[in-house]
């Protein structure tokens, strides 16, 4: 499987003008901060979609390693992936979480949202090439029974339809108003029955060696009805622990988790009768070498924004790890980076 740096999914990160395709850094990332408020905005719409979008860009990624998919097209299934819903900002509350059924006519206003995902995008085309076919394409179908356009097999692009495996699949395995969330083992079992129908036979093909790995498992344990834990380094959402039982919070304070995007090891603990993420315990081999990448400005100004994320999380600092990178003091990552929390 290719091996790669971690993927930034949500808020854009500092970096140097020559990243930039507009050649203003700081506009583009205004532009980008926006449009991911407007993501998080649908999101706190529907309490479904509560870590729905980070689950499916993380699917998305793992299908990319397994196609050894480019760079750049990497980068777009992680922004892709973040804003494939963001649409649904124009969808009714009421239809969004309706429990029932909806009716022929809230089905189409629904089926609206690709679109109008797309169009809000569309004027940053430039910066986030490959994103707008995650946003538009996601519910076509490899038989052209899909929508919006109806398009069929390789007239639909290749990350839309990575996208549209991801999606779906966590579509099936996550608890709605409606249904009861499905096991990875069924999940997976879905998709290959619509390979050829639904999906891409290629992507579905990877979507099953993927599934072999049991990596879907370990991801399928980060559910929305946990509490949201933040990672203040590469912003991914961390879900602990796994619906279960009652007193699994305090089962897992004072314990260690890993993020599953930078990988940085955090310490857990319970304030105000919920699980937080407390201290940074260990950097990354990951997140060291995203670091060590950057140029000295642009480190500077990364590890600003990390120092004001912690102040605002109340996540210490207790090693004096960013203040060693700050001096260039030579840092080892942890043998092992697993989870450590059920």
């Amino acid at each position: 499987m290719k091996q790669h740096t971690p993927v930034r999914l949500l808020r854009p990160r500092a970096r140097s003008a020559r990243d930039s395709s507009s050649g203003d850094a700081s506009t583009d990332d205004a532009l980008l901060g926006a449009i991911h408020a407007l993501a998080e905005a649908v999101e706190a719409k529907d309490p479904y979609t509560a870590g729905h979008t980070w689950r499916v860009t993380r699917y998305a990624l793992l299908l990319a390693d397994h196609l050894a998919l480019s760079a750049a097209q990497r980068r777009a299934l992680a922004l892709g992936g973040v804003l494939h819903d963001l649409g649904k900002v124009a969808i009714s509350e009421a239809i969004l979480t309706k429990p029932g059924r909806l009716t022929k006519e809230e089905f189409a206003h629904i089926r609206t949202h690709p679109l109008i995902g797309a169009r809000i995008v569309r004027p940053l085309a430039p910066l986030v090439a490959g994103v707008l076919d995650c946003m538009e394409g996601h519910h076509e179908r490899w038989d052209g029974r899909g929508y919006p356009h109806g398009r069929a097999h390789e007239d639909i692009p290749l990350l839309a339809r990575i996208m549209a495996v991801a999606d779906t699949y966590d579509a099936i395995t996550s608890s709605r108003p409606y249904q009861k969330g499905r096991s990875p083992a069924e999940g997976v079992a879905e998709i290959a029955r619509q390979r050829a129908q639904q999906f891409d036979p290629d992507v579905t093909d990877a979507w099953l060696a993927v599934g072999a790995s049991g990596l879907l498992d370990q991801l399928w344990r980060h559910s929305a009805a946990g509490p949201l834990l933040f990672c203040v380094f590469c912003d991914g959402w961390i879900v602990e622990p796994h619906p279960g039982a009652g007193s699994a919070l305090h089962v897992a304070a004072g314990l260690t988790t890993d993020c599953p995007a930078c990988q940085v090891r955090f310490q857990l603990a319970v304030r105000n009768g919920r699980l937080e993420v407390v201290q940074i315990v260990a950097l990354s081999s990951k997140e060291l070498a995203y670091m060590a990448a950057l140029a000295p400005h642009d480190l500077a100004h990364y590890l600003a924004q990390v120092t004001e994320r912690m102040a605002a999380a109340g996540v210490r600092d207790p090693s004096d790890l960013l203040q060693r990178v700050r001096e260039g003091a030579p840092l080892q990552a942890p043998r092992e980076t697993q989870r450590h929390v059920a």
